[in-house]
């Protein structure tokens, strides 16, 4: 286990690495913003209900605070880890490289549409579609406390008597998870690039330990894509209820919608884990080279070189854990779909 001292130290040039992912993330935006076809109209089969249209809608709610837990859990673990491990220099390189990261995913997000006309992202699912739902939908929280308290709330009731739209608390929770995931993905990101972190000189190796810690952040970025798909998911099937069992237009359109981000959220985590992965073992084989049998028994820094079948399938399935969640519906629905009977 690494001390918590504050001595470790990261060179600006492998700082560079955190980029891409970035640049994977803003490929990804440009190619489906440029390529994808976010006019479909699809046409629903039944009319609106009011009690699926609130159970979708409960469900998007719960995706979102799960959401937002793990990424603020990601961000805080990010924080504390670098504050106890690395000196003043790097604590402050690491923070700086976290704001820019975090400031270019919101620049692009928030000014896709001036850049390249980037639509919002459920166009591609529908926008009539999402139009008529939040059309018809009802949020009716002020009329509620109006007819049941009396007094100065009567006041509030009158002040907003037309119900608050569904659509404007749908963006604000997308703009809110736009927020929170540039920060915690950057977190993520820069984390794992910490892990090429060097102790001062004459210090013990440290290569096992900054393994360990890749692989957490790792798991934690992992985690925070999978979350991340789950709130696409949930958002996607909302307006399920338009739609009878027979009709699978919707259908295949979601499940091509989340495969492409599953592949590209996967892709987000091999970008930032791979170099990195590569450039510790490069510098671990260098030492080796380097040091006599004597010390390489003793410090025995290759003891997690070759992690095993088990460790490969965790870090395989972690990496593929995005493209999984998406591309899962989708092989359920096939299977189903095989199964039926006339």
């Amino acid at each position: 286990m690494l001390p918590r001292n504050r001595t470790l130290n990261i060179k600006s040039g492998d700082l560079w690495i955190a980029l891409l992912p970035v640049i994977v993330f803003i490929a990804g935006e440009w190619f489906m913003s440029t390529f994808g076809f976010y006019r479909v109209t699809p046409f629903p089969d039944t009319e609106f209900d009011a009690a699926a249209e609130a159970g979708g809608r409960y469900t998007v709610y719960g995706m979102f605070f799960l959401f937002a837990a793990v990424c603020i859990g990601v961000t805080a673990v990010f924080f504390l880890d670098v504050n106890s491990l690395f000196n003043r220099a790097s604590r402050r390189r690491l923070f700086a490289i976290v704001a820019g990261l975090g400031a270019i995913v919101l620049i692009v997000v928030v000014l896709g549409p001036w850049i390249w006309s980037s639509p919002k992202t459920y166009w591609f699912a529908g926008k009539n579609l999402f139009d008529h739902l939040f059309q018809h939908a009802k949020i009716e929280w002020c009329c509620i406390a109006g007819n049941d308290f009396a007094g100065t709330l009567q006041i509030v009731a009158e002040s907003c008597r037309e119900p608050f739209s569904v659509g404007q608390a749908f963006n604000w929770l997308l703009k809110i998870a736009n927020i929170l995931i540039a920060i915690a993905a950057a977190s993520a990101i820069v984390g794992a690039v910490s892990c090429l972190g060097e102790p001062p000189a004459q210090a013990r190796p440290i290569f096992e330990d900054q393994c360990d810690r890749l692989n957490h952040y790792l798991y934690l970025g992992a985690a925070l894509m999978v979350c991340g798909m789950l709130l696409i998911l949930s958002w996607l099937h909302w307006p399920d209820f338009y739609f009878t069992p027979e009709n699978k237009s919707y259908a295949t359109l979601v499940n091509g919608l989340t495969i492409y981000y599953g592949v590209n959220y996967s892709l987000i985590v091999v970008a930032y884990y791979a170099p990195v992965a590569l450039v510790l073992s490069e510098r671990q084989a260098k030492r080796t080279q380097s040091a006599n049998a004597a010390k390489l028994s003793r410090s025995g820094p290759a003891g997690k070189q070759h992690p095993g079948i088990a460790g490969t399938f965790k870090v395989a399935f972690a990496l593929l854990s995005p493209f999984l969640t998406g591309v899962l519906p989708t092989l359920i629905t096939a299977l189903s779909g095989g199964i039926d009977t006339p």
